[in-house]
């Protein structure tokens, strides 16, 4: 048995607004500052729901504002653990696991609009976000 079984996904919020004020730049290029989260919520021993969220901050630089968010639920079984990962082991595996959704839900939205390109998040090290994410809310001091 894994250390880690995902079981399912789901969208529990997806919001798309056009910016009015939008104007495109003379060179087309467009700087898209953009933040995501995560929270683990622990159901019980062995199942945890994951939920990951994205935004654009709000600015009249962009063409649009987005916020979505999904909720992954997992099983953890710490038992099988053979790496001794523990629990920051299994946040950057679940989220490695969650983020592909994250990325196509952000990417269909934006591609939706038909005006303008779809914005693809980048990938990322979930390892370091687990690590910064700790290290900004006190838990490392690195």
């Amino acid at each position: 048995m894994a250390v880690i079984n995902f079981k399912n996904y789901s969208i529990t919020k997806a919001n798309y607004n056009e910016v009015d004020s939008f104007v495109k730049p003379q060179d087309n290029e467009i700087h898209i500052q953009s933040k995501f989260d995560f929270k683990i919520i622990d159901n019980d021993s062995e199942f945890k729901t994951v939920v990951l969220w994205f935004n654009v901050e709000d600015s009249d630089n962009l063409p649009f504002r987005i916020n979505v968010e999904i909720s992954g639920e997992f099983k953890y079984d710490k038992g099988q653990d053979r790496n001794d990962s523990g629990f920051d082991g299994f946040r950057a595996n679940a989220l490695a696991i969650l983020y592909p959704y994250l990325r196509n839900v952000v990417s269909q939205l934006t591609l939706l609009s038909n005006k303008f390109p779809s914005f693809i998040l980048p990938t990322v090290n979930m390892y370091a976000v687990v690590q910064k994410h700790d290290e900004e809310i006190g838990l490392r001091k690195e």
